[in-house]
């Protein structure tokens, strides 16, 4: 599956899972598993995002300090934007190890 594919499938935007973690972390998974359709593989990572990555980052926004949010919302670079972010990745890495566990790969 090409890139231009999975986000159009996925629903992702580029600046959310670049090329390079499509390339590196994605399509391996993809390439090596042994699911039959590009349609299937992208159901079973939705289905993982939403069980494992999505919860991850609400639950971290949902804990914060009301002031950390509205510096979330105000300040675009800020600490706690960085914050989110790294969480996140961390989480996408989280999914991406356990669709490898899921799939033998």
């Amino acid at each position: 599956m090409m890139y231009s594919e999975f986000i159009e499938m996925s629903g992702n935007s580029e600046s959310y899972i670049s090329f390079k973690e499509y390339t590196e972390k994605i399509e391996p998974i993809y390439m090596n598993c042994d699911i039959s359709t590009k349609q299937e593989f992208i159901e079973l990572f939705k289905d993982v995002f939403k069980k494992i990555v999505y919860p991850i980052v609400n639950n971290l926004i949902k804990t914060m300090p009301i002031e950390d949010k509205l510096t979330y919302i105000h300040s675009e670079g800020s600490d706690v934007e960085n914050h989110i972010k790294l969480i996140d990745l961390q989480a996408r890495k989280l999914a991406y190890q356990y669709m490898r566990l899921y799939l033998g790969v």
